[in-house]
Order: structure tokens, then sequence, then C-alpha cells
């Protein structure tokens, strides 16, 4: 009896462990003071994002524009995050960005698999939107506060989440850098030709 016991113990661990979902968030910037925000979610019992929360600490200037992660259609066929529901504004000195899809009116697989449903096509990980942001920003300047993974079914938010959330930011060299790359290369490849 003690070993049964002990068996259904290590399977409901490892059931636990496996029903948990990761979200990990990557911001890049692809050009100086641009940033896409795209986000990846893993694990066997969730069905994709269900709520994205960010912020963009203690900075000035910053702007967010959502891509297109809605397919409206008439009132009864609306699904996805509705930009309406979209808050991207300031609270204080931090840039706060925040969405959310209405559980009645949900699509499955955001971040998870690849989605093509409407106006939205999304591959994995999922391209959330862009930032603007004043140059010099690094991912200390960036932090996710709450994320809600969809259950399994799609029918409702996974309720043992254990989200991990993740940074890669890639700061895009100077032009002058790159000048300088590109005229090495030249002189390296002259040099060569003469020899």
């Amino acid at each position: 009896m003690k070993r049964i016991l002990a068996i259904v113990f290590v399977v409901s661990c490892v059931a636990t462990l496996v029903q948990a979902g990761d979200v990990h968030y990557k911001f890049v910037e692809t050009s100086s003071g641009t940033w896409e925000v795209s986000v990846e979610v893993t694990g066997s019992d969730t069905a994709g994002l269900a709520t994205y929360d960010f912020w963009v600490r203690d900075t000035t200037g910053v702007e967010y524009v959502e891509n297109t992660l809605f397919d409206e259609g008439d009132d009864e066929d609306d699904k996805g995050f509705d930009p309406s529901f979209l808050l991207a504004e300031y609270d204080g000195v931090d840039f706060w960005v925040d969405n959310a899809q209405d559980i009645d009116y949900l699509i499955t697989g955001i971040g998870k698999d690849d989605v093509i449903q409407g106006p939205v096509d999304l591959d994995v990980p999922a391209l959330l939107g862009t930032l603007s942001t004043p140059a010099g920003l690094d991912e200390d300047d960036f932090e996710v506060n709450f994320t809600a993974l969809l259950n399994a079914s799609g029918d409702g938010f996974l309720s043992d989440t254990n989200v991990n959330i993740t940074y890669a930011a890639t700061p895009i060299p100077e032009p002058l850098t790159l000048s300088l790359l590109g005229i090495g290369g030249a002189v390296i490849a002259i040099k060569r030709k003469r020899r």
C-alpha cells in the first residue's frame, strides 16, 4: 500500500510539473529605440497566452503599437486581444502596457502554435507589438509583472501556472561601428585579391 501511495505521489508531482506553463518574453531592439516584444508559451497544459502585462521603467517618450491580435467580425465573432481594452499609458514615470482576451471569445495558441485566424497571423514566438523608446535602453528597463495562460482546452485560465520571464535585448551597433566594419572587410578583401 505504501508503495502505491508513493507511486501516486510521484506521478502527481510529475503531472504538476508537466502542466505548468512557461512564458518567455523577448524584447529585441531592431533599430535604435525600436523594440519588438514577442512571447513564446510552452507547457502541455496550456492553450496559449490569455493576458500580457509589462512595464518600461522610469523612461519618458515611450509609445506602444500592438500587433494584430484581434479578429474583428460582427459582435458575436470578435476574438482575441481587443484593441479597445489595450492599456498603453503612463503610470507616474513608468510606461505600462496591458491587454487580455475576453474569456468568451478566445483565440487559442497565441505564443504556443502558429495562428492564422482572419487578420491574426502569428508565428512562435508571437509578436505582441512594437515599442518606441529613447535610445540607450537595455533589458533592465523592462519588467513583466503579470501573465495569464489559457488552460489546455482553451475555455478558461490555467490555475497552476509556473510563469518564467526571460529577456533578450539585442543592441544595434551605431552606424559608425557598422561603417568601420564594412571598411575593414573591404580592406581585407582588397589585400587578399592583390596576393
